[in-house]
């Protein structure tokens, strides 16, 4: 009782005090995770809080890469434990299919978001400096056509279209960018607005 009577007043800003460094409450407020921490020198209020990644593969930022800026965005929210559960950070499928048709090395692009935190145009200029990186027309044309041609296994359809309540009749396009959209949208739908 006490902890959630505290929990309100430190949110609605009118508690001031000082306590150890103690979690006083784990709550789900809007859709996400929250953990308050009182700080002993001065009352500090953490929050933090998970993410479901928006940005859908279908979209490209100024170096024309499809599924580029939502590699960055669920990199960055994983770096900073902020990524709601069941999304990786950086998968085995558009993500690594972005890295290996770019030439990035994984490991050095996961550390470079982790460790620099940047800005999605700074990651946009970070990879065009990464040796061996190749961004002419024809390498971006093709691995674009690579992403908006795949097409997810039945039982994924299945799966995300029965969790849309939508029927699985041929009337939704089955590409896995639209799928994985309708997918987030859903995710985001129960995290937030639900």
């Amino acid at each position: 009782m006490f902890t959630s009577i505290l929990c309100k007043q430190i949110l609605q800003n009118r508690f001031f005090g000082t306590f150890g460094a103690i979690v006083l409450k784990k709550v789900d407020l809007l859709g996400g995770e929250f953990k308050f921490y009182l700080n002993s020198f001065k009352t500090q209020l953490a929050i933090m809080s998970t993410y479901v990644p928006l940005i859908s593969s279908g979209v490209a930022g100024p170096l024309g890469v499809l599924h580029l800026p939502r590699l960055w965005l669920k990199a960055s929210l994983e770096a900073t434990a902020q990524i709601a559960a069941g999304y990786p950070g950086c998968g085995k499928g558009y993500d690594q299919m972005v890295l290996d048709g770019l030439g990035l090395d994984r490991q050095a692009t996961l550390d470079f978001i982790k460790s620099q935190r940047p800005t999605y145009t700074a990651f946009e200029a970070w990879v065009k400096t990464q040796s061996g990186v190749n961004l002419s027309k024809a390498s971006v044309q093709k691995l674009n056509l690579s992403i908006q041609g795949y097409i997810h296994a039945d039982d994924t359809r299945k799966g995300i279209l029965a969790a849309s309540g939508l029927a699985d009749d041929g009337s939704v396009f089955p590409d896995a960018i639209n799928l994985n959209n309708l997918d987030d949208w859903n995710e985001f739908h129960a995290a937030v607005l639900k």
